[in-house]
């Protein structure tokens, strides 16, 4: 989950704004699983959700939100056959999240959080400019399991 957060760091620092561009959900033969990522910026791409034409969509939509200086969250369902020609057949949702330079201080805390316990919940309201993603420190220590595990699967 936290792979992405040091190749992030490097872009905005690189090359300022970002997305990070995410498979959120998965249905049927798909490229990628739920949870795939990659970093995209004006000039460069890191990682890959899985290739064909729902990267190459994936990339232009990212692009896109940098060129128009979209900030927040969306998601954008893609069904690969009927409206990519790939031959997966699956369904693959994609969550799009800007991030600009200033979300550097919360990325190093959640860095540190990862680093501490590997614990930790990214909260991200899903809404074109519906702001940037909060950190919400979750301790498998001051968590109970059952607790801890009950709040993923209802989030």
């Amino acid at each position: 989950m936290s792979a992405w957060i040091g190749p992030l760091r490097n872009a905005l620092a690189a090359e300022g704004p970002a997305v990070l561009v995410s498979v959120a959900a998965t249905r049927g033969s798909t490229p990628r699983e739920a949870g795939a990522w990659m970093i995209v910026t004006a000039k460069q791409a890191e990682a890959t959700i899985g290739g064909g034409h729902l990267e190459f969509e994936s990339l232009r939509v990212a692009r896109e939100a940098l060129r128009d200086g979209t900030a927040g969250s969306w998601l954008v369902r893609f069904p690969l056959a009927a409206r990519l020609g790939q031959c997966c057949g699956g369904v693959v949702t994609v969550l799009f999240r800007c991030f600009d330079p200033a979300a550097t201080a919360l990325l190093d805390a959640l860095a540190r959080r990862v680093e501490a316990d590997g614990v930790v919940a990214l909260a991200t309201p899903v809404a074109p400019g519906a702001g940037a993603p909060a950190l919400h420190a979750v301790s498998a220590r001051t968590v109970p399991q059952p607790a801890l595990e009950r709040a993923c699967e209802a989030g």
